[in-house]
C-alpha cells in the first residue's frame, strides 16, 4: 500500500499529537491542581 504525501503528513501529525497528549495532560493537571483542591 503506497501512501500519498498528504497521508504521510497526517500520519506524522497524528503521531506527534498522540505523543504530546499525555505530556500536555500532565502539565494541565499540575497547573490546575494548584487552584482546584482535591477532595
Amino acid at each position: 500500500m503506497r501512501l500519498t504525501a498528504k497521508q504521510v503528513t497526517w500520519l506524522k501529525v497524528s503521531l506527534h499529537l498522540a505523543g504530546l497528549l499525555p505530556f500536555l495532560w500532565l502539565v494541565w493537571r499540575s497547573i490546575t491542581v494548584d487552584w482546584v483542591p482535591i477532595r
